[in-house]
């Protein structure tokens, strides 16, 4: 029916009768509010769910913007279809890009709430920053085939995009602070809380390999090793042809280099005696190693990543057996004594004296 008035509305007939016709318009009006009213509760629930008691780093898929993404995406591809069936080819875009206008703006502004959210939580939300481009990135380029869509949701993603992209700076400027202000290591030379934390985010970062490659990608290689800045973009790099699975394995190892240093730099000043530093650079770098065989890391950390790590436990292993190295000399040591009758073997002594010191120093 609305095909049949618009067309009879644009005809030459009414024309001719002085009816100038703005259907284009008056549908904008009208579906572009009812649009934004019936997403208004997604919207509002987006921001909600960003508001948590807990401290605890952000669980993916616990905000609410898959929802709200997936029924944008439904919403906006249904009406493109009921345009195109209403309206000339010449018109679709035009009046799509008029009557989705609203509802797209609230979506920008919500994206733009949980960015201000982010930058205040960027220890623990970052991982919200990621989980938004997962969902909308691809939800662009499916209504970008569908629709035409441009720039809007590129747009609406370019503030959080650039936070985003800051969080790995901060991440390693986190783990050198925390590394710095550590006033104590486990008793019992066991694993460091802060290398339980450091994994624990890098674990998580492994739930959006295809957000975190794509930001790594504009990134640029090493671009992460910048200082951070909350309120300056990092300048992007981007490179064609580069490979965001290899550049997030490289951040990946960049981050648990920092940690090693830090720990190594720690331990020689509290602990002191190089074999029990060894005890405890073998305890945290055996923990690293579990962490990335028993999570995605493993697949996401390439081989020569993975042989780094390993080599920097055997580089521990190393210390601690070279404090054994004199230790077994002496005990490889001989001193030869003559036997008398009676089998009483007969030391001088400056002999006995020599054994008794290297009991006395070694055990």
């Amino acid at each position: 029916m609305l095909a049949v008035l618009n067309d009879f509305l644009s005809s030459t007939l009414a024309a001719s009768a002085g009816i100038q016709s703005n259907a284009p318009q008056v549908y904008a009006e009208v579906r572009g509010p009812y649009i934004t009213n019936s997403l208004a509760s997604l919207a509002l629930a987006t921001v909600n769910t960003t508001r948590r008691t807990s401290t605890a780093p952000y669980d993916k898929g616990s905000n609410g913007i898959s929802v709200y993404t997936n029924a944008l995406e439904a919403i906006f591809e249904a009406e493109y279809e009921n345009i195109c069936h209403i309206f000339p080819t010449t018109e679709w875009s035009q009046v799509y890009i008029a009557t989705t206008a609203m509802p797209m703006g609230v979506f920008k502004k919500t994206l733009a709430d949980l960015n201000v959210f982010v930058k205040q939580n960027m220890a623990t939300d970052c991982f919200l920053a990621f989980d938004v481009i997962e969902n909308v990135q691809p939800a662009s380029i499916r209504l970008k085939t569908k629709t035409g869509e441009q720039k809007e949701f590129a747009e609406a993603l370019k503030p959080l995009r650039s936070t985003a992209q800051s969080s790995f700076s901060y991440f390693l400027e986190d783990i050198k602070k925390t590394g710095q202000g550590l006033i104590a290591l486990p008793l019992d030379n066991t694993v460091a809380e802060m290398t339980v934390n450091v994994m624990s985010r890098l674990r998580r970062m492994a739930d959006y390999p295809n957000a975190i490659s794509s930001l790594l990608v504009s990134l640029g290689e090493g671009n992460w090793n910048r200082p951070y800045t909350a309120s300056a973009a990092i300048p992007p790099s981007f490179d064609v042809g580069a490979d965001g699975a290899l550049l997030l394995s490289n951040f990946c190892l960049d981050a648990i280099d920092q940690l090693i240093h830090e720990l190594e730099q720690k331990a020689r000043v509290m602990i002191k005696k190089n074999s029990t530093v060894a005890v405890f650079m073998v305890n945290n770098v055996h923990f690293i190693e579990s962490n990335i065989r028993t999570s995605d890391l493993r697949k996401i950390m390439s081989n020569q990543a993975q042989a780094k790590v390993e080599k920097w436990r055997k580089d521990a292993v190393k210390m601690y057996m070279e404090q054994w190295k004199e230790c077994a000399a002496f005990l490889m040591d001989v001193t030869y004594t003559k036997q008398q009758a009676g089998g009483k073997l007969n030391l001088n002594s400056k002999e006995k004296e020599g054994v008794k010191e290297k009991f006395k120093v070694r055990f």
